[in-house]
This record gives structure tokens, C-alpha cells and sequence, in this order.
């Protein structure tokens, strides 16, 4: 039988920016103690975009990956252009990448 908890999720840090022919979007958490991390790649061929958590390890002092989204699932993916500018992201292509926010840390909360 599951068990719900009410550990909240702490946002450290996010960004959106561009890269050669994607918009992306990087983030770090803490949940119940542990930091993670969410990237989303939104490439300009659907099938090299990713979206994925990472959790780092302190003793390695590295981030290793926890879960992902496969690009044919990803929301953002059928919403963001991506040769937009940051700047310029329309409001549901921002609650696109949003949705797989949310989804990766759902994820991330089964696990942990």
C-alpha cells in the first residue's frame, strides 16, 4: 500500500535558455533531503529531445540519472518551438515544459 507524504519540494534554482537549435530548461530541487536536478531538451528533431531527473550523490559528488520521459511522451515536445527565444516563450509553451517538470518530480517522489 502507498503512503502519501506532504515533503514539499524546494526550488534552489531554474533557467530556461537556449542552445544551438533547442530551448532548454535546467533545474535544481531538494526533496526529503535529497538535491535533484531536471533538464528538458527541446531539439529541433522531436526524437533528440529529453527530459530527465537526476539525483546527486554526495559522497561521489556527482548527479546520477533517476528518471526520464521519453521524447514521445514529453508535453513539451508537441508545444515549444523550438527556435524560440526564451525570452519570447508564449505562456502554454512555458505550461508545456511545466507538465514535464511536474512530471519528472511525480516520478522522482514514487521512487524516493
Amino acid at each position: 500500500m502507498a503512503t502519501t507524504t506532504k515533503a514539499k519540494v524546494k526550488v534552489i534554482e531554474k533557467e530556461y535558455f537556449n542552445g544551438t537549435q533547442s530551448v532548454e530548461f535546467k533545474g535544481i530541487y531538494e526533496y526529503k533531503g535529497h538535491k535533484l536536478k531536471i533538464h528538458i531538451d527541446i531539439d529541433s528533431y522531436d526524437f533528440q529531445s529529453s527530459g530527465k531527473i537526476s539525483i546527486f550523490h554526495p559522497e561521489e559528488l556527482k548527479w546520477n540519472m533517476l528518471q526520464f520521459i521519453p521524447y514521445s511522451r514529453m508535453e513539451s515536445v508537441k508545444d515549444v518551438f523550438y527556435q524560440r527565444k526564451v525570452d519570447d516563450l508564449r505562456f502554454s509553451e512555458k505550461l508545456a515544459i511545466q507538465k514535464d517538470i511536474d512530471e519528472l518530480l511525480r516520478r522522482a517522489k514514487q521512487i524516493l
